[in-house]
């Protein structure tokens, strides 16, 4: 492992995380493993889960409810994929913030040693978090391959998507699970904004039902973009947005670089706390 430091510029953090990718590694595959263990089917669960909630989607949304997803007044393709792509992107980011408030006070033994890099637990939940959406991506494709037979080749486009998706994910991390150690109800108020973030992102509409007047507001939720983007290159078969996705980007380090500012300038006070 290599040293620690204390410094808060965003170099820092990415020395880090190259210095300390095997810990990170690790840390992330003990996450995945933990969850699961004790369980009949063990790690089958991650594939058995995302592959049942297609199934409903489909039942439902597609048998019962003969629901299609319009845009401008043509049916762009099945409402449960639409849903399942949006909830993909929704799922990797809320299961890291909901985790993040405790993620310090959970680990206080690792506060305790001076030598542990505590930034990289956060970049190690978003490794456990991302494979969870690579696993629900892998389900989809097997469901269009089997029901549909074809995927767009525009499915080679998704790691753009991902990318500004861990580093948003990463910097929440960093500020919620800081937060977390000295405010303890921070984990109450990320339930419910997690909430309101489920509902005022495209996972169950499309942004052109949404009033005209209303979208700026909705823009404002940070999945809103990447929901509308990932369904671009994995159902609609279109190339993504790519000088959205750089601004997107550009901004997403930005606050991740002011994010690890800020978890650097408060771990010094972690020990007293915990």
């Amino acid at each position: 492992m290599a040293a620690v430091t204390t410094s808060i510029f965003p170099l820092s953090a990415l020395r880090s995380m190259v210095s300390n990718r095997h810990l990170i590694w690790q840390l992330a595959r003990r996450d995945v493993l933990v969850r699961y263990r004790g369980s009949m089917i063990g790690i089958a669960w991650s594939f058995v889960t995302p592959l049942l909630m297609l199934g409903i989607y489909t039942f439902f949304f597609t048998v019962i409810f003969k629901s299609h997803w319009i845009i401008g007044g043509a049916t762009r393709g099945s409402f449960a994929t639409a849903m399942f792509v949006g909830l993909i992107i929704y799922g990797a980011f809320s299961e890291c913030a909901s985790r993040a408030p405790q993620l310090i006070v959970a680990n206080a033994n690792y506060v305790k040693k001076i030598i542990f890099p505590l930034d990289v637990l956060s970049v190690a939940s978003v490794m456990a978090s991302l494979f969870h959406a690579l696993i629900g991506l892998i389900v989809y494709i097997c469901f269009m391959l089997v029901f549909v037979g074809s995927i767009p080749s525009t499915l080679l486009f998704f790691p753009l998507i991902l990318a500004p998706l861990a580093v948003i994910s990463v910097a929440t991390s960093w500020v919620l699970g800081a937060l977390g150690v000295y405010v303890r109800d921070i984990g109450q108020t990320v339930g419910v904004l997690l909430m309101v973030m489920l509902y005022t992102s495209p996972i169950f509409f499309p942004m052109t039902s949404v009033p005209e007047k209303f979208r700026a507001y909705l823009n404002f939720n940070p999945l809103t973009f990447l929901i509308e983007q990932a369904r671009a290159v994995l159902l609609w078969g279109d190339v993504p947005d790519f000088h959205g996705l750089l601004s997107y980007m550009l901004k997403a380090l930005i606050f991740a670089a002011i994010a690890f500012a800020l978890f650097q300038k408060t771990r010094r006070g972690f020990a007293d706390v915990l």
